[in-house]
C-alpha cells in the first residue's frame, strides 16, 4: 500500500516505522500543510492520521480529504482517545492508538478491503 504517515513525533517513526510499516511504501510528513501538498499531488491508498500536530488538529485534514477523487481510507493513530474519537467522528474509518501500534497491518488489510469495494462500487 501506498501510505501518507501524518506523524510529527520522530521517535515514535523511528522506532515503530521500519518494524510495523517496512512493506509499504510510506512517506512520512509533519505536519497538516505538507500532507495537504502530498494529497494534492500524489494518490496513497491510506493516510496514518496523529491529532495533534505541529501545525493544527488532525481533523483539519478531512476537508482536503473530501475533495479528493478517490480518497484514501483514513486509519486514526492518536496516543489519545480523544484525540481518535475526534478523528473517527470527523471521518476515520479506523483506529489504531500508538499503544496498539503492532495491530498497524490488521487496520491496513481492513483499510485495504475497504478502499477495493468502494473502487468496485
Amino acid at each position: 500500500m501506498q501510505i501518507l504517515w501524518v506523524e510529527d513525533n520522530v521517535r515514535f517513526i523511528q522506532t515503530v516505522g521500519p518494524i510495523y510499516l517496512r512493506h509499504h511504501g510510506v512517506l512520512v510528513v509533519p505536519s497538516l500543510m505538507e500532507a495537504k501538498a502530498l494529497l494534492a499531488a500524489e494518490e496513497f491508498d491510506a493516510v496514518l492520521l496523529d491529532y495533534d500536530l505541529q501545525d493544527g488538529k488532525g481533523i483539519e485534514l478531512f476537508p482536503t480529504l473530501d475533495v479528493l477523487g478517490i480518497r484514501p481510507i483514513v486509519i486514526a493513530t492518536s496516543s489519545h482517545a480523544r484525540g481518535n474519537h475526534k478523528l473517527r467522528e470527523a471521518g476515520a474509518a479506523f483506529v489504531c492508538a500508538k499503544k496498539e501500534f503492532a495491530n498497524i497491518e490488521a487496520a491496513l488489510q481492513l483499510a485495504s478491503d475497504l478502499r477495493h469495494t468502494l473502487r468496485e462500487g
